[in-house]
């Protein structure tokens, strides 16, 4: 034990020592430093004097014009090569900023393209897949019974009717031309297997349109709706009537549009208001919509924008050839729905009768874009009188 301690008392010395000694040699190089620098400085000031006595002496005026001329070190010059600086690196942050902002724009977007794809997607599978659950049904209940026919309970025509119009407001400006031309096709469907079998139907209780009417909610749906059906004809007048895209079926949107609108109840009183068809209600319980559809300017956009103008540049050349058949058909049906309304209300309302001659028989071309049906209709009323819209 003893040994031990004496061991490390040694040891603890020869490290005091080892410590004192370079502490010491430190302290003596600066010293040496120390007195290097007063010995350039002290050179410096000597070498300076004499250069000063010797100008003074020889060329006493030289000093005065030496000293103006030469700039002060780190004055002006200094100062101005820093703003320099710092306007540039300024300019190269703002820069940085910029090209993260896009960046993070850029990514955002591929984001909400990519989610918007899925979500579509994923609740179009959907809806189809409850719709073709439902045409089983019907052609099970078909077979089993000739007489029977299947009518979907309100609640399951609300929601499928949600649920499109949830597609409807994504889709309906979209540029994709393939998901625009399902969503129309779903729109049929959904009019075909859902709302007009409870709309035909003589019972009240499975109607799908009644309890909307009593709803905010409800009738701001029907609303929507509407506005669909006029878009569906709008889009098969430019799109599937240039040839570009494939044909969407339309037969059930006008004819829904007729059912509703034709009603001699109260859903035919609400849905000639909303589409500006009619200014009065016979039943005081309907309530007056906030926001309208007005058919008669949707069936003059329409007709318009049939073939892609109101007079096309190649019109002398082709004739009417220069309106596609198939838009042809399209604004065809779209205007009977719109002219058998007006014409069909009582008592005889001759505004309406003169907003729709004015707005629509002033369209240039009008003979080439509706097909022989309805010019027809328009000339002839069902007993034969001539222009039904001039006569009472």
């Amino acid at each position: 034990c003893t040994s031990l301690i004496l061991y490390q008392q040694s040891f603890k010395m020869f490290a005091e020592e080892l410590t004192k000694n370079s502490a010491k040699q430190r302290q003596e190089a600066a010293k040496a430093r120390r007195k290097l620098l007063l010995q350039k400085k002290q050179q410096k000031q000597k070498s300076t004097q004499s250069n000063s006595h010797v100008e003074v002496s020889s060329r006493p005026v030289t000093v005065i014009s030496a000293t103006v001329s030469k700039p002060i070190a780190g004055t002006s010059g200094s100062v101005n090569t820093n703003v320099q600086r710092t306007i540039e690196q300024r300019q190269i942050r703002k820069n940085q900023q910029i090209l993260i902002a896009a960046v993070v724009k850029v990514q955002s977007t591929c984001r909400r393209l990519l989610s918007f794809r899925e979500t579509f997607k994923s609740q179009s599978n959907i809806f189809d897949k409850r719709i073709a659950d439902i045409v089983t049904l019907r052609t099970i209940l078909a077979q089993t019974n000739n007489d029977a026919e299947y009518i979907p309970p309100p609640a399951t025509a609300a929601i499928l009717t949600s649920q499109f119009l949830f597609l409807y407001d994504k889709i309906s400006k979209s540029n994709r031309q393939v998901m625009v031309v399902k969503l129309w096709k779903q729109l049929n469907n959904l009019l075909r297997y859902i709302l007009m079998p409870g709309l035909t139907s003589n019972n009240d209780d499975m109607n799908p349109i009644l309890p909307w009417l009593d709803d905010r909610f409800g009738r701001h749906k029907l609303r929507r709706l509407y506005l669909a059906c006029t878009e569906f004809f709008l889009f098969r007048a430019i799109k599937v009537g240039s040839g570009n895209v494939e044909q969407a079926e339309n037969g059930f949107v006008g004819q829904f549009m007729r059912t509703t609108l034709n009603n001699g109840g109260k859903i035919g009183d609400y849905c000639s208001i909303l589409c500006g068809v009619n200014e009065c209600s016979r039943d005081k319980e309907v309530e007056f919509p906030r926001k309208k559809v007005d058919l008669i300017q949707q069936l003059r956009r329409c007709l318009l924008e049939t073939g892609g103008r109101p007079i096309p540049a190649n019109a002398e050349e082709i004739g009417n050839k220069c309106i596609c058949p198939m838009a042809k058909e399209s604004v065809s049906k779209f205007f009977i729905v719109v002219l058998e309304a007006v014409l069909q209300k009582k008592p005889t309302n001759h505004v309406l009768r003169a907003d729709f001659f004015s707005a629509i028989m002033t369209i240039p071309l009008l003979s080439w874009k509706l097909s022989n049906n309805a010019i027809v209709k328009v000339v002839h009323s069902k007993n034969g009188a001539l222009i039904p819209l001039m006569t009472s």
